[in-house]
């Protein structure tokens, strides 16, 4: 199911009109819980590379003073804060050029401080994430044409990551995993019981015996 046939679905149950209020209520809810969920799957099993997706976001040229080893070198940082990833240990991303051919290592502040000795050998592929933007010390060649780079991860907002995505369709016709969509209605319909009255609590229980039939 999409987001917005998750919000028609649970609005449907409460015998509620779908409009503009209740989808910018909702919707907020479908990726909170959604993330809570998998948070949980993460804890107990580990890694699952069916709840990552992937985004194209733009790159710009910056300075970064503190790691710089002579006066004016240039890295290539996201344009903009790059959306929070739900990971255990390790790479927070998988980073990737936009043909997804090319892929980039993580590594710390501490070792990135010698990739500037080394920016301009093409071999040389890493990425450091840090103050919440992705930087890559690349060939002076390379950030003259690279204009956005592939992120890959298990996001805690998809919203927030369809938003600077350049290559996603829009956030409430995305799909969310088949084994995700009851656990996400059920407690999205729990937490919303406490907030209707009680006779639309009656009817959204009758529904729900009537569906369970």
């Amino acid at each position: 199911m999409t987001v917005n046939e998750i919000v028609e679905h649970i609005t449907d149950s409460f015998d509620r009109t779908y409009n503009d209020e209740y989808e910018a209520g909702i919707r907020p809810l479908i990726w909170a819980t959604r993330a809570m969920l998998i948070k949980r799957r993460l804890d107990k099993d580990g890694h699952d590379v069916k709840y990552e997706s992937s985004i194209d976001v733009p790159v710009i040229i910056d300075t970064l003073e503190e790691l710089c080893v002579s006066e004016g070198c240039k890295i290539l940082r996201t344009e903009e804060k790059v959306p929070k990833s739900l990971h255990k240990s390790g790479a927070p991303y998988k980073v990737r050029n936009v043909n997804k051919r090319t892929q980039y290592e993580y590594t710390t502040a501490e070792k990135l401080e010698y990739a500037q000795y080394r920016q301009f050998t093409d071999t040389y592929r890493k990425y450091l994430y840090y103050n919440d933007y992705i930087y890559l010390p690349v060939v002076e060649s390379t950030m003259l044409f690279m204009k956005n780079i592939n992120i890959t991860a298990i996001f805690t907002d998809m919203e927030d990551a369809f938003t600077q995505c350049s290559n996603c369709k829009p956030a409430n016709e995305t799909e969310i995993e088949e084994d995700l969509v009851m656990p996400i209605i059920t407690e999205i319909k729990r937490q919303m019981v406490q907030f209707v009255p009680e006779t639309d609590n009656q009817e959204v229980d009758a529904k729900d015996n009537n569906t369970n039939r």
